[in-house]
């Protein structure tokens, strides 16, 4: 039995809305491990000693 034209079409684009979908959920999958690697490096800056808080020249060299 012969697929009208428009039984491909609504094939296709239910093939598109399932890429959709997919890629729509790796997105909000990449937005969570960016939001988790954002936090990582605040807590490593956090952790990190600065220019601006070495008192002595010895601190100085340590940074």
């Amino acid at each position: 039995m012969a697929r009208t034209a428009d039984q491909i079409v609504a094939e296709q684009l239910g093939a598109l809305h399932l890429q959709l979908v997919i890629s729509q959920a790796r997105v909000e999958a990449a937005e969570e491990k960016v939001a988790e690697l954002t936090a990582c490096v605040h807590v490593l800056e956090a952790a990190e000693p600065s220019k601006e808080d070495a008192e002595t020249e010895e601190d100085l060299h340590a940074v």
